[in-house]
């Protein structure tokens, strides 16, 4: 890649995918080009972004004794968690639990249990009734320890998501949807090396 345009293509990698971190930007440049010092140039840029700089939040290790959910088979555990407080344009609870139960149980996987964050999701006594009558079973995250729910990592994600490009009016976060759900589930993971999808 030539000298002169290493900068618009670190930029534009980096915008155009959300404002992911280092290691993402880093992925997709390297996918298509060859820089010399790649990692320090896209750490660089990153460093002074300023929409980063204004919604990164901190990465801070917790000193706790985890217990992993070691899953027997496909299916065993489906992590969930409801981002909050937004606008109900498009929906409530109600609606997670009937997309749920109408278009993800039957076409995706039937899971076994779901694990959730403590917010007021599944707590009603229709709701509850509804997935026992589906036989899936709903376990909440500790309190103090919303890292033991595989999904809180997106969760901070989509939040980053919305402080960028729903600042100035929350009544936006839907149209912010399709665009966040193809940076999550098309950005490869530095824990596994793979996309979510």
């Amino acid at each position: 890649l030539p000298n002169s345009i290493e900068s618009k293509i670190i930029r534009y990698v980096h915008t155009s995918s959300g404002h992911l971190g280092v290691e993402t930007c880093v992925a997709e440049i390297a996918h298509m080009f060859h820089v010399k010092n790649l990692r320090w140039k896209v750490r660089q840029f990153v460093s002074c972004c300023d929409t980063c700089q204004r919604v990164k939040q901190a990465n801070r290790g917790y000193m706790t004794n985890e217990c992993s959910h070691v899953l027997s088979k496909p299916g065993s555990l489906c992590a969930l968690d409801i981002y909050g407080h937004l606008p109900k344009r498009r929906g409530s609870v109600k609606y997670i639990l009937n997309k749920l139960t109408s278009d993800y149980t039957p076409y995706v996987i039937h899971p076994q249990c779901i694990l959730t964050g403590n917010g007021t999701q599944f707590e009603y006594p229709s709701e509850r009734k509804k997935l026992a009558e589906l036989n899936i079973a709903v376990r909440y995250s500790p309190v103090r320890h919303l890292q033991t729910n595989p999904s809180q990592r997106h969760m901070c994600e989509i939040s980053k998501f919305c402080k960028i490009y729903c600042h100035q009016t929350h009544k936006k976060w839907a149209d912010v949807v399709p665009y966040t759900e193809n940076w999550l589930n098309t950005t490869i993971s530095g824990s596994t090396g793979y996309t979510a999808v």
